[in-house]
Formats: C-alpha cells, structure tokens, sequence
C-alpha cells in the first residue's frame, strides 16, 4: 500500500455546525491504499460520509511521496501513515470568490 493524498473541492452541508461560517474549501485526505484511482474512489466515499457536499467532479490523487514536504502536512501525513486516513480542511469564508 501507499500513502496518496486526494484533494476534493466542498462545502458544508446545513447539517455542519460551521455552515454559516464557510463558504467552501479543499477536504485534503491522506489515505492508504493500493492505486491512484482506488484512493480517489474510497476518499469520495469517505466524503459522502461527512457533512460537505462535492461542488466540483474533479478529484486530484497524488502520492504523498511526490509532494513537497509542508510542515502543516507533516503531522497529517503521520497520522495517516498510522490510522490508514487523515484529514485537513481549507475553508474559505462567505463572499470570497470561487465558491
């Protein structure tokens, strides 16, 4: 298995407690799996899972290993390489374009 991270573009749903708060943002998983396409898939579950709804189709897969070492990263990559997953949420507050 290896690490690759997903990144996903959402928002809250009216059921998130920070619905008000959060126009929308990038959901990062870090997740263990055997293929790019396979992480895709499980982290897109993963997100049907949780209070954000997908306003983009496009899903970007990248090994972990081919990416820059970030120091917010770094913890998160831990965590995963000891649970099998972990996230990180970059949100965007209401009125800023993109959303």
């Amino acid at each position: 298995m290896k690490l690759y991270r997903v990144a996903l573009k959402v928002r809250p749903t009216p059921a998130h407690p920070l619905y008000w708060q959060i126009q929308f943002g990038y959901l990062l998983v870090w997740l263990l799996d055997d293929s790019h396409q396979a992480a895709g898939r499980r982290a897109a579950a993963i997100v049907e899972l949780l209070p954000y709804e997908r306003i983009q189709d496009r899903i970007a897969v990248v090994a972990a290993d081919a990416l820059p070492k970030r120091p917010p990263f770094e913890k998160v990559e831990q965590h995963a390489m000891q649970l099998g997953v972990a996230f990180y949420f970059a949100s965007c507050p209401p009125g800023r374009p993109g959303g």
